[in-house]
């Protein structure tokens, strides 16, 4: 696991997000990385919300 999907998953985990939330967000986050072929922290906002 990549340190960057550890902090995020230890942060929803922080939160009290259930492990199927966690689970669904780090795939999300994981596929729109693909889309971008980048890495989630360099993807901005206005893609985000653009991308489909």
């Amino acid at each position: 696991m990549t340190e960057l999907r550890t902090q995020f998953t230890r942060f929803l985990e922080t939160r009290n997000y259930a492990p199927g939330t966690i689970y669904r967000y780090v795939l999300t986050v994981a596929d729109l990385a693909q889309h971008y072929h980048r890495r989630p922290d360099r993807i901005n906002d206005e893609e985000v919300q653009n991308s489909p």
